[in-house]
């Protein structure tokens, strides 16, 4: 895993991402190097680079701060996880909020459910039609691996499918982890 947290990554970003398994991007040390209104714009552009080529992306700093001395998250706090969820985001690192927080499991358990409210509105079956169509725009370029897990996606998502579960068998993570770019439900 590659921890993002200055302006150097964020511009070395691509080439950092085709070398590790994925990503941690810390927000809190970026917000000094990148100004505060393309901090967001930066976070959905790494989330898009890491959905392309099927690589984790945790989002790490400030994902429920208030929570601290709070025992509930602002509205920006929650509408920040819902949209780093619908976007892609594979994961959160809380920091302070478990470490020096006075409401460890209470920030855990909002985190949760902010992240499940998001993923039960989550549009499976438009983010499968989308990868189908990168799938075709890409042609001949589209490895076998991202074709095969597009498949047997597909056939989960047809009207008379019974699919309820894709298994697979993986020696290093790679076929599990371009099913789960699919997003299937």
């Amino acid at each position: 895993m590659a921890k993002i947290d200055t302006i150097n990554g964020i511009e070395n970003f691509e080439d950092i991402l085709n070398q590790a398994d994925g990503m941690v991007l810390c927000r809190n040390e970026l917000q000094w190097e990148i100004p505060s209104e393309k901090l967001m714009i930066a976070q959905k552009w790494a989330i898009q680079q890491c959905n392309k080529k099927a690589k984790l992306l945790m989002i790490q700093s400030q994902i429920l701060e208030s929570m601290i001395e709070s025992n509930l998250p602002t509205r920006n706090e929650l509408t920040d996880i819902t949209t780093a969820t619908l976007d892609g985001a594979d994961a959160f690192i809380l920091s302070h909020e478990t470490s020096i927080g006075k409401n460890i499991f209470d920030s855990t358990i909002q985190l949760a459910k902010g992240i499940a409210e998001a993923e039960s509105i989550y549009d499976y079956e438009q983010a499968h039609v989308n990868n189908r169509q990168d799938l075709k725009d890409m042609d001949k370029y589209a490895s076998n691996i991202d074709v095969l897990c597009n498949t047997a996606c597909s056939m989960a998502f047809e009207k008379d499918s019974d699919v309820d579960i894709i298994l697979c068998f993986t020696e290093n993570g790679k076929i599990a982890r371009f099913l789960s770019k699919q997003r299937t439900k």
